[in-house]
C-alpha cells in the first residue's frame, strides 16, 4: 500500500485558472491570434447554453494551438511558468517538502491540459502528474481530448487507473483541494 498526498493544481497550487492565463499569454506573443477570441467566446455560449460539452468547449477553446508545434508549445509554457512563477501559492513550497518526508508519492491532479502543466509540477516535485490529455500528431498539437476532462468524477477513475497501470494500491493521506467537488 503506497501513500499518496494528492493536489488539485488551479487555485489550489496555482491561483487562478491556467488555461485561460495561458490563452491570455499566448496572445500577448502572437497578438495576430486574436481573432481567436470570437471562437472562445462563440463555443462558451454554445457550452452555457448546453449545446456542447465541457470537453468539447476544451477541445474548441484549444484550437488556437492547432499546427503549433511541440517544442514551439514546451517553449511558451516554459516561457509562461517564468512569468507566472509568482501565482504559485506560496504554502506550497513548504508543503510539498513536507509531503515529500510523510508519503512515498506526490500526485497533482487537473482539468488543465497535461502538456501546460507537467513540466513545472515535475520541477516542483510531483512524482506524477494526472491532467487532461490532448492529441499530438508527430510533433503537431491538435486539440482533440485523448481522455475525459479530469474534472470531479473523473479525477477518482484516473487515480485508479493510473493505479491499476501503476499495479499499485493507494491510501491518501494528505489531499489539498480549494473544492469540495474535486
Amino acid at each position: 500500500m503506497k501513500e499518496l498526498s494528492v493536489y488539485d493544481f488551479d487555485k489550489t497550487i496555482y491561483n487562478g485558472e491556467t488555461l485561460n492565463d495561458f490563452y491570455r499569454f499566448y496572445l500577448a506573443k502572437k497578438p495576430w491570434k486574436i481573432y481567436t477570441v470570437f471562437f472562445q467566446l462563440w463555443y462558451f455560449l454554445l457550452y452555457v447554453l448546453k449545446i456542447i460539452s465541457l470537453e468539447k468547449l476544451k477541445e474548441k477553446f484549444l484550437r488556437f494551438l492547432n499546427g503549433e508545434s511541440i517544442s514551439d508549445i514546451k517553449d511558451l509554457t516554459e516561457k509562461k511558468w517564468k512569468k507566472r512563477e509568482n501565482k504559485i501559492n506560496p504554502w506550497v513550497k513548504d508543503e510539498v517538502l513536507k509531503n515529500k518526508k510523510e508519503t512515498e508519492i506526490l500526485v497533482a491532479i487537473s482539468a488543465s491540459p497535461t502538456f501546460i502543466i507537467a513540466d513545472k509540477l515535475k520541477s516542483m516535485g510531483f512524482d506524477v502528474v494526472i491532467g487532461t490529455d490532448f492529441v499530438f500528431e508527430g510533433e503537431i498539437f491538435h486539440s482533440h481530448i485523448t481522455t475525459k476532462n479530469c474534472k470531479n468524477i473523473e479525477k477518482v477513475r484516473r487515480m485508479d487507473k493510473w493505479a491499476e497501470n501503476s499495479n499499485i494500491e493507494y491510501r491518501i493521506i494528505n489531499f489539498y483541494s480549494e473544492s469540495i467537488d474535486e
